[in-house]
């Protein structure tokens, strides 16, 4: 990230997916409620789909 203060890609990854402290999930939960740059980061990540679970999806027969 540019902006001073926003947490780095691998942070909102992380957040992302989950991989978070419950202490840390509430710091940069605020954030993106006030960066609307972190928040598209953060949609952008969720949208992009995880090659790993479409595999595992797709070969227990379960729909993408």
């Amino acid at each position: 990230m540019d902006h001073e203060g926003c947490p780095p890609p691998e942070i909102l990854l992380a957040f992302s997916r989950g991989e978070f402290a419950e202490s840390d999930v509430h710091a940069v939960a605020g954030h993106l409620d006030s960066c609307p740059c972190c928040s598209e980061s953060l949609a952008r990540f969720d949208s992009d789909p995880d090659t790993i679970l479409l595999d595992l999806r797709r070969r227990s027969g379960c729909p993408a």
